[in-house]
């Protein structure tokens, strides 16, 4: 597959030859525009589309007597046609009545209901429209359509189109633009000469051959890409039809102001962004969650969307880590079964007796040393988690030191408590959690210090790790399938991760908590400017929804919302690599999303590039750097199949 590392300059090509084209538009006396997919877009993939959002909303408000609704409405108007050569609305639906029978619905105005909600105006050709206003230009609006003129009056007013002399529609005079007759229709009624008259348009026969063919000058503008598409070198071959239409939706928004980065942010972030926020409210009113908490640090964006569409009411962000809860968990004196699944299993395969201590955030002073030599072991001891399940001499030693640091427990404990009132957390409150996943250690935690049952929601989850009674996942409820199989959560952990350090632990400073933070080792000014242009295009993004007269009660499937960013995810373009290249994130340490070197030190260096490889997070994207074709799909099956085996 060709690489497609200069699209920035091609798209820079067809902006300044588009520039070039509109001068020529302006030579012109009388400017003459098509309608849809010109000056106006629809927020779906095609133009019959329209009729499965109505066959949804008719099947899930009257019940399966109108499955297949689609398919009636396109025979109707088939039929229709058969019988003359234009037809309008009214004609339409006289055929699908005669076909189908009448209905109790008025599909008539539903169907203009669609139309109106699911358009907007295409920017570039609305800034040529509004030029010609400026400069005084006769302008005509020209369409083949079979909606009424009420209808695309609406539709072209509702996007500032309203300074025209005149509007012409094939249904309604019975001459299309298809066969030439409109052109002379519209000729004869405004007095037009053919030299001082241009079209544009987006059809090549109706709008730009038949015209010329007419006699009159014409430009032809192309439909609106699938930016989604320019992201990845292998589209998801099997998309909904409204997963489509949510391409559209973003396309038809990013045509021009945007950077590449708020552009991704837009397009990749921005629907998957929505989908969590539509799915995180939609289940804390089944559940009747009182006091929904968005955990640090993955939950930062989340709840800043919540201000910017919902009143926030019910919804805190909430400064929290397993790190902080460990020492407040300690001042409960869980048993040491319970102890082992949350700190002793979350560490790798070995560590040693001082990174034992270090995640407890305990200092080893020579009192301690004293009290870990009377054990037998030294700061490097070395274990992995399945020596310790059943090791008494370690069990003895961790109940002694829960009883060393009962004080200091007790004083986290404390500031946590104080840290949760402040927080509006009350005795009585059915209280909810959002995170990314993966095990719920902080919701267990969470229970465990509150004495009650918590309602988790998380986009990865494993609820059998801790045997959580309340957890939804929003992608998948098994932590390692979505490892295996995705290659974007990293992607995911960039841009929702918060622009501050981890929360360590809580204080008591004159009665109210004080919470501490870890040192926050942000990236270059560059590259927290380019990690902010991808976060405000996602909220952008999410907000344009929200205010959308469908998408915004339209619900679909959660891996619907998700498959931009996965596919872009397991099968990035170069040019696409290129721009993520630049970031880092914080995961206990500053990592690289890609890191590594040149391409060229591939050759030169080796065992440089497997030790980059192995540290980089996003492996596949690293791999897309240095390879010209795809590998994307070649690395999640071996890997699917190392991990089966």
């Amino acid at each position: 597959m060709p690489c497609k590392r200069h699209a920035p300059q091609r798209d820079a090509q067809r902006v300044s030859a588009l520039y070039t084209e509109m001068n020529n538009i302006y030579k012109f006396d009388v400017v003459s525009f098509d309608v849809f997919d010109t000056l106006i877009v629809r927020d779906v993939d095609q133009p019959h589309d329209v009729f499965s959002y109505m066959e949804r909303e008719l099947v899930e408000k009257h019940g399966g007597g109108f499955s297949g609704f689609r398919e009636n409405r396109i025979a109707a108007e088939r039929l229709a046609l058969k019988k003359k050569s234009q037809v309008d609305l009214d004609e339409i639906y006289q055929m699908y009545d005669m076909r189908y029978g009448s209905s109790c619905v008025d599909l008539k105005q539903l169907e203009i209901q669609y139309e109106e909600n699911l358009t907007t105006g295409r920017t570039e050709i609305l800034d040529i429209y509004l030029e010609c206003v400026r400069r005084g230009k006769k302008i005509l609006i020209i369409t083949d359509m079979y909606l009424p003129r009420t209808t695309i009056k609406n539709i072209l007013l509702q996007n500032g189109i309203s300074d025209y002399a005149g509007l012409y529609i094939s249904g309604e005079v019975g001459k299309s633009k298809r066969d030439g007759s409109l052109y002379q229709h519209v000729c004869e009624q405004e007095h037009i000469e053919k030299k001082r008259w241009i079209h544009v348009g987006d059809n090549f026969i109706s709008d730009y051959l038949k015209a010329r063919l007419f006699g009159i000058h014409a430009h032809r503008v192309h439909k609106v890409k699938n930016i989604t598409e320019s992201f990845t070198e292998r589209p998801a071959k099997k998309k909904s039809i409204f997963c489509c239409g949510l391409a559209s939706f973003v396309s038809n928004r990013t045509s021009a102001g945007y950077d590449a980065y708020r552009k991704i942010g837009y397009c990749l972030y921005g629907p998957f962004f929505h989908g969590v926020i539509k799915w995180i409210e939609r289940n804390r009113k089944k559940d009747n969650i009182d006091l929904m908490l968005m955990m640090s640090r993955d939950g930062f964006l989340f709840q800043q969307a919540y201000r910017d569409v919902m009143s926030g009411r019910g919804i805190k962000y909430f400064l929290v880590s397993r790190k902080s809860l460990l020492r407040p968990f300690l001042a409960t004196s869980p048993p040491y079964d319970m102890f082992f699944k949350v700190v002793i299993q979350s560490f790798p395969r070995t560590f040693s007796i001082q990174d034992f201590f270090n995640k407890l955030v305990i200092s080893v002073n020579d009192e301690m040393k004293d009290f870990i030599y009377k054990y037998g072991y030294t700061l490097e001891t070395a274990f992995t988690p399945t020596d310790l399940e059943t090791d008494i001499k370690f069990q003895r030693m961790y109940a002694e030191l829960l009883q060393i640091l009962s004080v200091e427990n007790l004083k986290a404990f404390n500031a946590f408590k104080t840290y949760l009132i402040q927080c509006g957390v009350k005795n009585g409150q059915k209280i909810g959690v959002f995170d990314m996943g993966w095990r719920g250690s902080i919701q267990f935690l969470l229970e465990r210090i509150l004495g009650c049952d918590i309602y988790g929601y998380y986009l990865f989850i494993d609820p059998s790790a801790f045997n959580l009674a309340h957890t939804r996942g929003f992608l998948a409820e098994n932590r390692h399938a979505v490892r295996l199989n995705s290659g974007y959560t990293s992607l995911l952990e960039l841009v929702f991760s918060a622009p501050h350090g981890s929360v360590s632990g809580y204080t008591m400073v004159q009665g109210k908590t004080k919470v501490e933070f870890s040192v926050y080792e942000h990236g270059s000014d560059f590259e927290e400017s380019k990690l902010q242009a991808l976060r405000e295009g996602a909220l952008t993004c999410n907000k344009d929804l929200f205010n959308h007269r469908v998408y915004s009660s339209l619900f679909l499937a959660s891996d619907e919302y998700a498959v931009f960013l996965k596919q872009a995810g397991e099968n990035p373009t170069r040019s696409l690599v290129d721009l993520f290249d630049v970031f880092h994130f914080e995961d206990a340490q500053t990592l690289p999303l890609i890191g590594g070197g040149t391409r060229a030190q591939i050759f030169v260096h080796p065992k440089r590039f497997i030790y980059d490889f192995l540290h980089s997070s996003w492996k596949i994207g690293f791999l897309r750097k240095y390879c010209p074709f795809p590998l994307g799909s070649f690395f999640l099956t071996i890997k699917n199949k190392l991990a089966s085996n």
